[in-house]
C-alpha cells in the first residue's frame, strides 16, 4: 500500500456518478484493479501501471489541491472516486488518507469490494459507497433521474456513511 495514487487528469464533471438528484460531481478515475469483471467499462484502468498522457501519480496533499483548483467555478463539491477500484490494495492507504483530509465532505466510492471490506479495513469518511463487482448477468441500463438511480447490475448495492443498505436490485431512489 502506498500513499500514491495513480489516476487520470484533469479530472471529469459527470451528473450520472453521484447518487442524488440535486448536482454534479468531480468524477475521478483510480488506477489499479483486481476485481476483472466481465464487460468492465474501463478496462485499461484495471492495470496500475496503465500508461497514458492523462495519468496523473500524485501524493494526497498535491491531489487535493489539483482538486479544490479544479472544482472552483464548478459549482460543486461532490466527489465520486471510481476506477479502476479506489480500494484496490496500492490505493487503500491513500484513499483512507484522503477520507481523512476531507476537505469536500460530500464523497461518494464505487468499489468492487463488498461491504464488510470497508468495515475490516475500517475505510470511513465517505458520503456514499457503492459496493459490489459489474455483473454482466445481472445488466441493466445505468441512468439517473430526479427520483432514483439505477447501476449497471442489480447486484450493486449503495450504503450509507454508517453502513445502511440504502438500494434494492441496483436501484437507489431518491
Amino acid at each position: 500500500m502506498s500513499n500514491i495514487i495513480r489516476c487520470i487528469y484533469p479530472f471529469t464533471e459527470s451528473f450520472l456518478d453521484y447518487p442524488d438528484n440535486e448536482s454534479n460531481c468531480i468524477s475521478i478515475y483510480i488506477l489499479g484493479c483486481e476485481h476483472n469483471c466481465i464487460d468492465c467499462s474501463n478496462p485499461n484502468f484495471q492495470n496500475i501501471n496503465y500508461e497514458s498522457k492523462n495519468v496523473l501519480e500524485t501524493n494526497v496533499n498535491n491531489f487535493l489541491r489539483l482538486l479544490k483548483d479544479f472544482t472552483k467555478g464548478r459549482y460543486t463539491q461532490k466527489i465520486t472516486l471510481l476506477g479502476g477500484d479506489p480500494l484496490f490494495s496500492t490505493n487503500l492507504l491513500f484513499t483512507k488518507e484522503l477520507l481523512i483530509k476531507n476537505i469536500f465532505h460530500d464523497i461518494c466510492i464505487y468499489t468492487g469490494y463488498e461491504i464488510d471490506y470497508l468495515k475490516e479495513h475500517n475505510v470511513k469518511g465517505f458520503t456514499y459507497v457503492k459496493c459490489g463487482q459489474y455483473d454482466n448477468t445481472q445488466l441493466q441500463t445505468s441512468f439517473k433521474n430526479d427520483n432514483m438511480i439505477q447501476f449497471a447490475s442489480k447486484n450493486q448495492k449503495l450504503y450509507d456513511k454508517d453502513f445502511n443498505l440504502l438500494s434494492y436490485d441496483g436501484i437507489y431512489k431518491f
